[in-house]
């Protein structure tokens, strides 16, 4: 099973805002896209409308491509690296959390080991997408 990726969204996110440098208005074949980006088309798909919802774009939706312009969030976003950056911040944050949580374990043995439970859970799930 393929998932969406955050290098995934990233590449797409580089294409759209190079697309978005030479025009205001960007309309985007999605066959064109996939080949350059080597991403699943109904994954573009996917992509763009959650970048919609995220308000990186605003999304027009026509017949055999998709119009749509780029808002001043999806150039911030990718100046701070982007989705691939998020994750690893939060795999990092994951990682301290486990640390403090072995300083407090002798202490409050009993809240440690529920929250050694929601972490190896996290952890897991992490594990899952790398």
């Amino acid at each position: 099973m393929e998932f969406i990726t955050p290098k995934m969204k990233d590449s797409l996110l580089h294409y759209l805002l190079e697309q978005g440098s030479k025009n205001e208005l960007i309309e985007m074949d999605i066959a064109s896209a996939t080949k350059v980006l080597e991403i699943n088309p109904l994954f573009i798909k996917m992509i763009l409308d959650q970048f919609n919802s995220l308000g990186f774009i605003n999304l027009f939706d026509t017949k055999g491509f998709d119009a749509l312009t780029l808002n001043a969030n999806a150039y911030d976003f990718y100046a701070r690296k982007g989705f691939v950056a998020q994750e690893e911040l939060f795999i990092k944050n994951i990682e301290k959390l486990e640390h403090e949580l072995e300083s407090i374990k002798s202490s409050f043995p009993e809240k440690a080991a529920q929250f050694a439970t929601i972490l190896s859970g996290i952890s897991s799930y992490i594990a899952l997408f790398k």
